[in-house]
């Protein structure tokens, strides 16, 4: 089922951007309502996405309502305007409904869900051991970061602009955490080379670190196997990825925050977790 999710996001990508311009061809020769309907509905999900790389929001909201209704109202023009139209042309709505719509729903409602594969991570359990790597290649694990808090963030790679906004978000945040004595480390199963290119794009002293062969996150029940998009395997990236996920651990390794989302876009804002490890501490010092 993932691997058609990968199929899918490309091809879909790849054939209603194509779409489009062949519906541009016909609006430049006859400006239809029943056209720029059809274009409204093709063009909702990769307009999306493209937005999603240049604005770089760190979430989303679930349902999308903008877009959603953008590709309803679009579907609905292609219609009303065949209806309506003295020489009913149908190549309109055979693009809006099935592609343009069905495509977008497709994406909102499949593809964009992640499945479960046991949550083996609880809330005041002990972090499971994990082996991570360095960007020089040596290991770590959590064992070696006991003592101070932990902010485990588990994002997909470099090619997911939505982990990219949440790394920038908590880089911003670097002093303020440093100065408060909280670990960041930025964990994916993505090659090495593009983790260090990574590094040296945000260029702070946060805690860089590969999952080789997702074995970690198959540890931890996050591994989303064939979780990569189809085609990035030409820029260097690997069949699998992981479920976009932030724990944070106290001093000892006890699991204190916990999000594992089943929607990608769905992440929660660093406060969030910051809140939580303020009320350790003050339930700590109260002890």
């Amino acid at each position: 089922m993932e691997r058609l999710k990968a199929w899918y996001i490309s091809l879909y990508v790849l054939v209603a951007s194509l779409v489009s311009l062949h519906i541009l061809l016909q609006l430049s020769r006859t400006w239809r309502v029943e056209w720029v309907g059809a274009l409204m509905a093709c063009t909702a999900l990769p307009g999306f996405l493209a937005w999603l790389f240049v604005r770089r929001p760190a979430r989303t909201t679930a349902h999308l309502f903008g877009v959603t209704c953008f590709a309803w109202l679009g579907a609905c023009l292609a219609v009303f305007g065949t209806l309506t139209a003295s020489d009913p042309d149908w190549w309109p709505v055979l693009y809006a409904l099935p592609l343009g719509l069905g495509g977008f729903l497709l994406y909102l409602l499949w593809y964009s869900r992640l499945a479960s594969r046991g949550r083996q991570l609880q809330l005041l359990s002990k972090l499971p051991d994990i082996t991570l790597l360095r960007l020089d290649g040596t290991p770590v694990t959590n064992q070696d970061l006991l003592g101070n808090p932990v902010v485990w963030l588990f994002f997909r790679g470099n090619w997911c602009p939505l982990c990219m906004a949440q790394i920038h978000e908590i880089a911003a945040l670097y002093r303020q955490l440093n100065e408060q004595g909280i670990t960041v480390a930025l964990v994916s199963p993505q090659p090495a080379k593009k983790t260090r290119a990574l590094a040296r794009r945000f260029d702070v002293p946060l805690l860089f670190l590969q999952d080789k062969d997702g074995v970690a996150a198959e540890t931890l029940g996050i591994a989303h196997l064939d979780g990569v998009p189809l085609g990035l395997g030409l820029f260097g990236y690997g069949r699998h990825s992981v479920m976009p996920t932030v724990l944070v651990t106290n001093g000892e390794g006890e699991v204190i925050f916990l999000d594992q989302s089943d929607n990608y876009r769905v992440r929660p804002e660093p406060q969030t977790f910051l809140k939580v490890i303020e009320r350790e501490r003050a339930r700590r010092a109260g002890l």
